[in-house]
């Protein structure tokens, strides 16, 4: 009995005891913060800093350079390529037949005194070059609506992504898919300081040089592609867009024009000014009786 009392009424002693004894370890644990710095683990701390802050620039320059580089030898590739196959591309992407130039509604009389109008070319406008809209086509479209309570569907809808607009010249796939700038490089200038000063950086430099080339062409790939598809669709929605516009279903663009002899200021004077703007864009004709039907007639000399 006397046992058993004296070990439970040392129960909470030997638990402070413990207690005690852990937060003595963990003190002892717990490192100085504070510990006063000397001459050479300052020496150490910054020569760390400066080797860590050299080897990021070291990797950014040979990064950089690689990217740029590797897209300039792409580019260069992909034009070789286009130059080869020139020819073909040429009539693949032709589309200077398309675009436009202001023209005049001319009203004429027959015979009978019967009156005609039509749209010509204006003279005076030679070289105002109108795109003209790309039209983005869909075949047997079809549509849910009202929570599933309507359906529709149609044979063809035609769509303007893009609507007439004045152009310095017409569009050209060469310059398009690779522009000039593309084939100039664009790696940053050498630096003395960003040289390896030793083997160990020079292997580094060139294994991120490596993976900047790849990624460079990879990115001149992946652009060439991208612009592929979209002049893809340009040169189709024109070519659609001229065809609806041969056919009826589309008007043409209104333009206005006028000549203006003199303007200016007196710190600038400007002579013998054409000057046309599109008043009115190209539009669906929704008036399906005032559509054309355009036949095809084979040419007999044609092989």
């Amino acid at each position: 009995m006397t046992s058993t009392f004296v070990s439970r009424a040392l129960i909470p002693i030997l638990v402070c005891l413990v207690g005690y004894t852990g937060v003595a370890t963990a003190q002892t644990a717990i490192k100085d913060p504070f510990r006063v710095a000397t001459k050479e683990s300052v020496q150490a701390a910054s020569l760390a800093a400066a080797q860590s802050a050299r080897f990021s620039a070291l990797r950014e320059f040979a990064l950089t350079k690689g990217i740029a580089e590797g897209r300039q030898q792409r580019f260069l590739e992909i034009h070789k390529y286009f130059e080869v196959n020139k020819r073909v591309l040429d009539a693949i992407y032709q589309v200077d037949h398309l675009y436009m130039q202001p023209r005049k509604l001319k009203t004429t009389k027959d015979f009978a005194g019967r009156e005609s109008s039509r749209l010509e070319d204006d003279t005076a406008f030679n070289g105002f070059l109108i795109q003209p809209p790309i039209i983005l086509i869909g075949n047997d479209p079809m549509q849910i609506a009202n929570g599933g309570q309507k359906m529709e569907k149609a044979s063809v809808r035609y769509a303007i992504a893009a609507n007439t607009q004045f152009v310095s010249g017409p569009l050209y796939w060469q310059t398009y898919l690779v522009a000039p700038e593309d084939l100039l490089s664009q790696s940053p200038p050498d630096d003395p300081l960003l040289q390896p000063r030793d083997e160990a950086e020079r292997a580094m430099m060139f294994q991120f040089y490596q993976v900047g080339y790849n990624e460079g062409r990879a990115q001149a790939t992946s652009e060439v592609e991208t612009r592929t598809k979209t002049l893809t669709t340009m040169v189709a929605g024109m070519t659609y867009g001229r065809a609806l516009m041969d056919k009826g279903i589309l008007a043409e663009p209104m333009v206005s024009t006028q000549y203006v002899p003199v303007a200016g200021n007196k710190t600038l004077l400007t002579l013998n000014t054409n000057a046309a703007t599109i008043s009115v864009p190209a539009g669906f004709e929704l008036d399906s009786s005032k559509y054309k039907a355009i036949v095809h007639q084979a040419n007999p000399f044609a092989k």
